[in-house]
């Protein structure tokens, strides 16, 4: 499987982790469009988030997002698989961030 599809796999179980009753409450009221750009495999993918659920999510770059996470394939998957906190990733600079606060926070407490 190559990185693209690997991620791709990540992001459909970060995408059904917002069908999980704690995610769905974490969420409420939170409508925010997140970008997550992926440099070294040439990737974008858009989850477009209203009042906790996913209604849009697909592979695009969008004009502008509230949220945009830059990381390696290497990254995401290692937070995906729980070798590193999004937080600590963060820290070492694999992951550029650009958004508020505490959208950050909630992302990075509910879908690692």
């Amino acid at each position: 499987m190559t990185s693209e599809e690997v991620v791709k796999k990540g992001l459909e179980k970060l995408k059904a982790r917002f069908e999980e009753h704690e995610v769905k409450n974490a969420f409420k009221g939170f409508n925010k469009i997140v970008q997550f750009v992926f440099p070294d495999i040439n990737f974008s993918y858009v989850l477009k988030i209203n009042d906790g659920k996913v209604t849009e999510d697909k592979e695009c770059i969008f004009k502008k997002p509230d949220i945009v996470l830059s990381l390696t394939s290497d990254t995401f998957l290692s937070i995906q698989n729980k070798e590193i906190r999004g937080k600590d990733a963060l820290a070492q600079g694999k992951i550029k961030i650009t958004g508020i606060a505490g959208d950050l926070l909630l992302l990075e407490k509910y879908l690692a």
